[in-house]
């Protein structure tokens, strides 16, 4: 057994680390994070030199109308060699962290910034746009023009020229319960999340409220777009990401999940984020999509659905656990009462014990026995325990409403995670217990009160309005994969 010290703020602590566990080190190939110097063209001394979003330092300029994706500008984000400070710091800044493994990116503050300072759907990645023009229209049914084509009755437009990256997600081992030491069978991924961020001057854009001409609304939805990458990459990504936060002054904890700290102090210009971007570009384009799952929002409902992309050819595929007859769409309910949650979950389930009925819906509980709330309260726990669930083993929706629905009914009726055998738990010496906090409110319409206009909140790692939501489930898949990462060889 090692013992390191950890920094955490201004303090530090003593950790004693497993035998055959090290700190995260430097490499130089992984500061290119990319496959070779020679895609990036251009070395610096001490350094890579990253081909970081033009229109600025942040994000490209809107894609065209005509659908060609903006060229890249000039080189100017660097991720910055550390190898020569190494020795002055703390074994423990080298640790991969809970902000190094899910970044939630800050919001622009006016469409201007968000057209300098954003990637968007049409950045070019590695080998082509990030999501393919054509793919998601045909995904979703949506196109722009005098008025706005939307793929279902009533939906709220997700155009694809307002799509904006907001998140940011290492994934070494998408979809497995059990530990990832199985690199063999496991799916390595890179995944971004994307937000339809509208003008308020573009009413046919799906508009939801006005506001002064630069301002933009956030749409109450989003796209998930998952890359595939080999291990080698996840672990150059790990370390560059790292690199950047130290070369950003932050050897210390960041904390639990939140907007990112380093980005939310520098701003969407700042190095860490342009930093950011050159590592997305290096590593995801259309090519390398394999999934896109969406969320997309009608008058207290939202619909789920997903797509599988291989060699080009979108399927749109079954969600698990529901009925074959029912493979295409996954949908969420809100309901009206200001003093409780209700929602409904449709089509219900079939093959999964893990339904949580009893407390979706306020009248249901109220009518159900302690034995019934506890087993569905037990089951919103197991959903959101990444040892026990999957999207491979728990529907969308089903996904998506657990942490809300046990977070309001829960105490309601006495009903507590803590303790409760159902509940993740980890003990690992990379994540600190503080460091598992929640950091948003687990709805709005909660204490501490935020004014929104929808009813409830189920996103799980992006923005409800311009207000940051972060689950349980995210925190706890975060965590396990914090652990792993820090355990492997690098």
């Amino acid at each position: 057994m090692a013992e390191v010290s950890v920094v955490e703020g201004t303090r530090e602590r003593a950790t004693t680390l497993p035998a055959g566990r090290r700190p995260w080190l430097s490499r130089h190939s992984a500061l290119c994070a990319v496959g070779g110097l020679a895609f990036l063209g251009l070395v610096a001394i001490g350094g890579c030199v990253n081909d970081a979003p033009s229109g600025g330092a942040g994000g490209d300029t809107p894609t065209p109308s005509d659908g060609t994706p903006p060229t890249s500008a000039s080189p100017d984000g660097a991720v910055p060699d550390q190898d020569a400070s190494d020795a002055a710091l703390p074994a423990s800044a080298r640790f991969i962290q809970m902000n190094d493994v899910s970044i939630l990116l800050p919001l622009a503050k006016s469409v201007t910034e968000r057209d300098s300072s954003m990637l968007n759907a049409g950045t070019l990645g590695s080998d082509g746009p990030l999501i393919d023009r054509a793919l998601y229209e045909a995904a979703t049914g949506e196109q722009a023009g005098p008025l706005a084509q939307v793929g279902c009755s009533g939906c709220t437009p997700m155009l694809y020229d307002n799509l904006r990256v907001v998140a940011v997600r290492i994934d070494p081992c998408f979809a497995h319960t059990e530990s990832f030491h199985g690199d063999d069978t496991c799916r390595n991924q890179l995944r971004l999340v994307f937000q339809a961020l509208v003008p308020n001057s573009d009413a046919d854009a799906g508009t939801v409220d006005a506001g002064p001409s630069d301002s933009f609304t956030v749409v109450d939805g989003g796209v998930h777009a998952f890359y595939s990458i080999t291990r080698s990459e996840v672990i150059d990504i790990a370390n560059a990401i790292v690199n950047l936060r130290i070369a950003s002054g932050r050897a210390d904890d960041l904390g639990p999940l939140a907007p990112h700290p380093i980005a939310m102090s520098e701003g969407l210009d700042g190095a860490f984020v342009r930093g950011l971007y050159g590592i997305i570009k290096a590593h995801a384009s259309s090519n390398r999509l394999v999934r896109l799952a969406r969320m997309q929002s009608v008058p207290n409902m939202w619909l789920l659905s997903q797509h599988e992309i291989a060699s080009g050819v979108l399927t749109r595929t079954h969600i698990k656990m529901l009925p074959e007859s029912d493979d295409l769409l996954s949908i969420f309910m809100s309901g009206s009462l200001a003093d409780t949650y209700m929602g409904v979950i449709g089509p219900p389930m079939t093959q999964t014990p893990d339904t949580y009925d009893a407390i979706m819906n306020s009248q249901y509980a109220v009518n159900k026995t302690a034995a019934e709330r506890q087993a569905a309260f037990d089951a919103t726990l197991r959903i959101e325990n990444p040892h026990n669930h999957t999207p491979d083993t728990i529907d969308c929706a089903s996904c998506h409403a657990a942490g809300v629905t046990r977070l309001n009914v829960g105490p309601k009726y006495g009903l507590e995670a803590k303790g409760n055998p159902n509940a993740f738990a980890l003990t690992s010496p990379f994540v600190p217990e503080a460091d598992m906090a929640r950091t948003t409110a687990p709805d709005p319409m909660q204490t501490p009160v935020v004014t929104i206009s929808t009813q409830t909140n189920i996103h799980m790692f992006s923005y409800i309005e311009n207000h940051p939501s972060i689950t349980p489930r995210v925190i706890n898949e975060t965590a396990v994969i914090v652990d792993y990462l820090n355990s492997i060889p690098h």
